[in-house]
């Protein structure tokens, strides 16, 4: 068989294989089942059980690759050597940080990263973050009103607020309040002077 007859042949083979799985997802069925035994659609195309195998396949070798030292995006067949501190090669790393990028430019992006920030600096998780919210109704646990400021053209959330001597979580504030007491140094007596300030002020 001739090399073009060969390719024709991988071509048609290829297209045969785009019908079957475009036919199969049109009907919610796994991929991977045979023709016999059809599983409805769990995850990525494929049903429960074929999910749980492609899965473990996917520890498996990326637990291999780690201790080999190899690259976890490149193919099987020309994984490269991780850069140093990475767990992808040189080649791979400027279009990891590029999607990485992307990512964080969508909501779910930035959803996601506020709550990482959150866990970070004061131990909130996003169900307990989440919960104060609704408990102060939307609103700023100061001015009782919703938040304003935008950056980049998108509301901001509600700022947390903590003690900076105990960490303790105070509550939820908007961004001219947050900013407001910060400038006072969080001060009670300063608060006080700035209220008697601008009571005098008024007479």
């Amino acid at each position: 068989m001739s090399e073009e007859a060969a390719e024709r042949r991988r071509e048609s083979s290829k297209l045969r294989m785009r019908r079957r799985a475009d036919a199969r997802r049109a009907l919610g069925v796994c991929m991977r089942c045979n023709d016999d035994n059809l599983r409805p659609i769990h995850r990525k195309d494929l049903c429960r059980e074929h999910y749980d195998l492609y899965s473990d396949w996917q520890t498996r070798r990326k637990i291999e690759r780690k201790e080999l030292g190899l690259c976890q995006v490149c193919p099987r067949a020309s994984a490269r050597p991780v850069k140093e501190g990475t767990t992808i090669c040189r080649e791979h790393l400027a279009e990891h940080a590029e999607r990485a990028k992307q990512r964080a430019r969508t909501d779910k992006g930035r959803n996601a990263a506020r709550a990482l920030k959150r866990k970070q600096m004061y131990g909130m998780t996003q169900e307990e973050y989440d919960t104060l919210l609704r408990r102060q109704h939307d609103v700023c646990a100061i001015c009782k009103r919703p938040e304003t400021s935008k950056r980049h053209g998108k509301v901001l959330s509600l700022s947390v607020d903590h003690n900076h001597a105990t960490g303790k979580v105070r509550g939820l504030l908007c961004f001219a309040c947050n900013t407001g007491i910060a400038l006072l140094h969080e001060n009670v007596d300063n608060v006080s002077k700035a209220i008697l300030y601008l009571e005098s002020g008024d007479a």
